[in-house]
């Protein structure tokens, strides 16, 4: 005869695992989300470094009104501009980029543009 012992542990391998793996998925979603958050902030930036040169190119140029020139390059890629302030030759563009799904945030950021003094 085969004597069987039972012990309390029995399946607690599959509990193990079912525990890893539901960590490892945490922290991929926690990454996306992160990486999410990142891409936005970089097209935010990338929308007011566009928008800031271009309405500055405006304005030294003649060639438009800057501030309407800074709102349709941002449009133009999906986002919303906060404000348009110009100072002598320089101006400062905030983009707005939202992030919808489930993360449902804004994240705006600030570029200056203008030309620059020769010495």
């Amino acid at each position: 005869m085969n004597a069987v012992t039972r012990t309390g542990e029995r399946g607690s391998g599959t509990v193990l695992m079912l525990s890893v793996v539901g960590i490892a998925c945490l922290a991929l979603l926690i990454a996306a989300g992160a990486g999410h958050v990142w891409i936005a902030s970089r097209q935010a930036l990338a929308m007011a470094d566009t928008a800031a040169v271009s309405a500055a190119s405006a304005l030294l140029y003649g060639t438009g009104d800057p501030c309407p020139v800074a709102n349709r390059i941002i449009s133009a890629e999906g986002g919303t501009m906060a404000s348009c302030v110009i100072d002598g030759e320089d101006v400062t563009v905030t983009a707005i980029r939202r992030i919808g799904g489930q993360l449902d945030m804004t994240i705006s950021k600030t570029s200056r543009a203008g030309p620059v003094v020769c010495r």
